[in-house]
């Protein structure tokens, strides 16, 4: 026979063992959430980075779009002035022809 001692020490013995068993699975559950909040972390930065290249790369591209533009506008500034110019001497030469 058994002492009563005996079965509380069994008891107990049982239930530290449940317990060392529930905490190991709470250590693996804890570290498992580690390294997937770590790639998670590491998900988010590269998708930060992403994020900053594509605006630096948009950024350029609407300021070349810009400078293009202008560009544009300037040229064709500079040939309606021109056209402007050659049709006045085109209008001088018809008056010249005309008094000829």
């Amino acid at each position: 026979m058994t002492s009563e001692s005996e079965r509380f020490d069994k008891i107990t013995m049982d239930a530290k063992e449940l317990i060392i068993n529930q905490l190991k699975r709470e250590i693996e559950d804890l570290k498992r959430q580690y390294r997937d909040n770590a790639d998670y972390v590491s998900k988010i930065n590269n998708l930060e980075h992403m994020n900053d290249l594509l605006s630096q790369e948009k950024r350029r591209l609407e300021d070349d779009g810009e400078n293009r533009n202008d560009r544009n506008i300037r040229e064709i500034a500079n040939l309606r002035s021109e056209l402007e110019s050659y049709s006045i001497k085109f209008a001088e030469k018809e008056i010249d022809f005309e008094n000829l």
